[in-house]
């Protein structure tokens, strides 16, 4: 297996605000926890 230590990922997530801001921060929640777990990860 090839190791890329010069790249990057790039995770971006939204959503609109006509779903309210209980919904926003559920996204923004939801997604801090996936990048800390990607983050974590010595696998990626």
């Amino acid at each position: 297996m090839k190791i890329f230590n010069d790249k990057q990922v790039w995770f971006v997530t939204g959503s609109q605000h006509l779903y309210g801001p209980q919904v926003l921060e559920s996204v923004a929640q939801n997604s801090e926890e996936i990048i800390a777990g990607l983050n974590s990860s010595d696998d990626i």
